[in-house]
């Protein structure tokens, strides 16, 4: 997320999320506004709960399948490792649209 914000600030107006991450107990939630970042352990998964990340982030000329693609390479796979290749999640951005919001 940090070369996203290094890369994208400008145009990222807001980004929120709960992620779900391998070995981790807890949800971690955060929150982002142009490069301010916060994000913290949030309260643990309820028994039933499915643990899946999401996210919602606004901005100018964000393509969401380019963002989907992105944070879809970040996933660790079940069983095995995650490849930690983030990729680069500007790659695939669209000129000409003035807002766009992405749910991923």
């Amino acid at each position: 997320m940090g070369a996203l914000l290094e890369a994208r600030s400008e145009d990222l107006f807001r980004m929120k999320g709960i992620l779900a991450i391998r070995g981790m107990e807890q949800r971690y939630v955060f929150q982002a506004v142009h490069a301010l970042f916060e994000g913290s352990p949030d309260r643990a998964w309820r028994e039933n709960e499915p643990r899946v990340s999401r996210m919602v982030l606004i901005g100018r000329e964000l393509d969401a399948d380019a963002f989907r693609e992105a944070f879809e390479r970040c996933l660790a796979t079940e069983g095995g490792e995650d490849d930690g290749a983030a990729g680069e999640a500007e790659e695939g951005a669209t000129e000409g649209r003035e807002q766009a919001a992405a749910s991923v």
